[in-house]
């Protein structure tokens, strides 16, 4: 890996918005910030107390509450000696209209398989964390339908070698994810393993093969889909 120059903290950190709820589970954040933790970090914080988690998700899905990914990206960079980055995919969805929003920092583009039969993807917007002080991030407005389904995946897929050397390729993983029944999450999670491991047979690979989905289905919970 190249070496990166990391730019220098003395630079005026944003403002970062802390939601939080008049609970005691709270009491860690309000004391950093009013002993001056947060300052001592560099970090210009604000905190913002709200009714209800409701309303920090609502918040936290349109970008209002970044602190969880700027705080952990900062914290990355002030101890990162190693000059190392990790790549980051961040969603929340409100359950009862299916309206949410995602924040990709540099992570392979997640997959949305739409009930229509239609597959969208979330690529990144953000750099990785770990890169650069202060980096911006951007929530991106996102929407799940009943019975739509949300695959995520780490490049070991993609990655994946065959006996003869040959790379088993994002593409091919495209073509085999998006033709997937979008009926049991379970399934389509063993079937793009299993092809992926297939297609590799004995040989070693140099990183692990790790997906993840979810079926969004609102009725499932006792709410109403709209």
């Amino acid at each position: 890996m190249s070496d990166i120059s990391l730019p220098s903290r003395a630079t005026a950190a944003p403002r970062i918005a802390i939601g939080l709820l008049r609970l005691t589970d709270s009491a860690p954040v309000i004391i950093a910030h009013e002993f001056g933790f947060f300052a001592d970090e560099g970090l210009d914080v604000a905190l913002s107390v709200e009714p209800s988690w409701a309303n920090v998700a609502d918040k936290l899905a349109y970008g209002a509450l970044d602190a969880a990914i700027a705080a952990a990206n900062n914290l990355l960079v002030a101890n990162n000696d190693e000059v190392m980055f990790a790549t980051l995919f961040c969603a929340i969805i409100d359950l009862r209209n299916g309206v949410g929003g995602a924040c990709n920092c540099g992570h392979p583009a997640p997959f949305v398989l739409r009930r229509t039969g239609v597959c969208d993807r979330i690529t990144s917007s953000c750099l990785p964390l770990g890169l650069q002080f202060d980096a911006q991030f951007k929530t991106e407005p996102m929407k799940m339908h009943n019975g739509d389904m949300l695959f995520l995946w780490t490049d070991g897929l993609s990655d994946a070698l065959s006996a003869a050397g040959e790379g088993y390729g994002e593409q091919r993983l495209e073509q085999l994810v998006c033709g997937l029944s979008t009926e049991n999450a379970s399934d389509c999670v063993l079937a793009a393993i299993g092809a992926v491991t297939a297609f590799a047979g004995d040989t070693s690979q140099f990183d692990d093969l790790t997906a993840l989905a979810f079926l969004y289905h609102p009725d499932v919970v006792g709410i109403r889909s709209r």
